[in-house]
């Protein structure tokens, strides 16, 4: 366990600075093209994004996530799964160019036709690199991953900027989001250490088929009907409207659910070596929880304090109207980090079945209160989804105390100490309207109140749940108890 933990905790390390380095060059990018183009016009980047991360996920069929939590996999099939991508990257990519035409009748708008044609090249892009990620993650081998990354977002990153200021508007974005996949792929393929070959084997394939698809519809489900706001907003509301929500989820995005993907990412394959021991994995779970809830509590409670300077600094004053939705989207990124941690430990001990009706659960569930929201504008939305989300984390720990035999109280314990501080700190932070954007003093007030409400965060760790600290130092630096 501690060797597992060891390589945990170096994989954090790498997969942090990789972040880092992701976050840096993708916003510094999306946000200068935001101030140049506007948000009506990067509503249209938005409705784009919506159709590629569906094709993207229809290539992917899970594939990667079964090579990771499946322990013993010959080469015959990492092949086989390495040839099933690149194939299915060809065949959505046709069907995604060809129907642009249908896109932009949909939504009443030219351009969206030749932006999603050159933007379906990327699925293919994509898919020549999937394995080989996978592979690296497997062995927990994240520093390289992160030597691979950092020079492909360096170099792309710098382009998009060099393109933003060429005056080539929303064109930079497609040329950036192209260069990066291309070089990704490429990168990958060079110097990952592995060379999954274009060989496949309907054997294999079948084997892998089931839990892979149970992987791949899930996913496919919650990024379908996460997107789907914008699909609906676009629709309903109007391109600027959708502009302001996007570029606020994006920010939101940055701050949770990205991060809660690079957690998750570590502990899934550390996770999956305990899957047949439901104890082990409560006792990964006991130890880990409670700073996985106090970072992102934390993150939510920034996020909606500081979320008016944000966006004024950031993108200026025309964007002014996104700050209010980053606040409620702030709390629904802290609500889905919850619910993505409790879906990585269901696919660690190959629960796919129960995962896809949790999943089901929950996007029928938000849907609906998509739907009867609407007429309530943005903000009803956004207030339904976080009571939607709210709910399905509770099917979701009422499913895994089950599982592991443990009183509900045992699975979430964690979450009452930096829920309560953080609470208290968002009840403060509800009066934030008195400190104006304009007024330095108030600033200077809101950012005391944040140290204060940080150091009370790390007092209640440190007075809650200072065994699990020390359990997770004593196995990461390999030291017996």
């Amino acid at each position: 366990m501690s060797k597992d933990f060891k390589k945990a905790a170096n994989g954090l390390y790498w997969t942090s600075i990789e972040k880092i380095f992701q976050f840096v060059f993708r916003f510094v990018v999306t946000t200068i093209l935001a101030r140049e183009i506007g948000p009506a016009a990067f509503g249209i980047v938005a409705l784009v994004i919506v159709f590629e991360y569906v094709f993207l996920y229809l290539m992917d069929m899970g594939f990667n996530q079964v090579v990771i939590q499946n322990k013993d996999l010959s080469t015959e099939a990492i092949n086989t799964a390495y040839a099933a991508n690149v194939f299915l990257g060809l065949l959505l990519t046709l069907i995604f160019y060809n129907s642009a035409p249908l896109i932009a009748i949909f939504f009443n708008e030219a351009l969206l036709k030749p932006v999603v044609q050159l933007m379906s090249l990327k699925i293919i892009l994509i898919a020549f690199s999937r394995i080989h990620i996978a592979l690296l993650e497997k062995e927990f081998n994240f520093k390289r991953f992160t030597q691979i990354s950092i020079p492909v977002r360096f170099i792309s990153g710098s382009i998009g900027i060099v393109l933003v200021f060429q005056g080539l508007g929303i064109w930079a974005y497609i040329y950036y989001n192209l260069l990066q996949a291309l070089l990704t792929s490429l990168a990958f393929r060079t110097f990952s250490g592995h060379k999954p070959k274009l060989q496949f084997s309907y054997l294999k394939f079948k084997e892998m088929l089931p839990l892979g698809f149970q992987f791949s519809t899930t996913r496919i489900l919650n990024v379908f009907s996460e997107k789907l706001y914008y699909v609906v907003i676009g629709k309903y509301f109007d391109t600027l409207t959708l502009g302001l929500f996007q570029r606020a989820d994006v920010i939101r995005r940055s701050s949770s659910e990205e991060f809660s993907s690079m957690f998750n990412r570590i502990l899934f394959p550390l996770y999956s070596k305990a899957k047949d021991y439901s104890q082990s994995l409560f006792q990964y779970h006991k130890n880990v929880f409670p700073f996985y809830c106090t970072f992102f509590s934390t993150m939510c409670f920034l996020l909606v304090g500081f979320s008016d300077e944000l966006i004024y600094v950031l993108l200026g004053k025309e964007w002014e109207a996104s700050a209010l939705y980053l606040k409620y989207l702030a709390v629904l990124g802290f609500v889905n980090c919850l619910n993505l941690y409790c879906a990585m430990i269901r696919k660690s001990t190959a629960a796919g079945k129960a995962l896809l009706k949790e999943v089901v659960f929950e996007r029928s569930l938000r849907l609906l209160l998509l739907f009867a929201s609407l007429p309530y504008g943005i903000v009803g939305v956004l207030l339904g989804q976080v009571f939607g989300s709210t709910l399905a984390f509770g099917l979701r720990s009422f499913g895994l105390k089950r599982y592991f035999r443990v009183n509900i109280g045992a699975f979430l314990h964690a979450l009452v100490a930096p829920l309560t501080v953080v609470i208290i700190g968002l009840s403060v932070f509800a009066y934030g309207d008195v400190f104006g954007v304009d007024s330095v003093k108030a600033l200077f007030i809101k950012i005391a109140f944040m140290f204060a409400v940080l150091l009370s965060s790390l007092l209640v760790l440190g007075l809650f749940h200072y065994r699990e600290f020390k359990f997770l130092q004593q196995l990461i630096l390999g030291r017996k108890s």
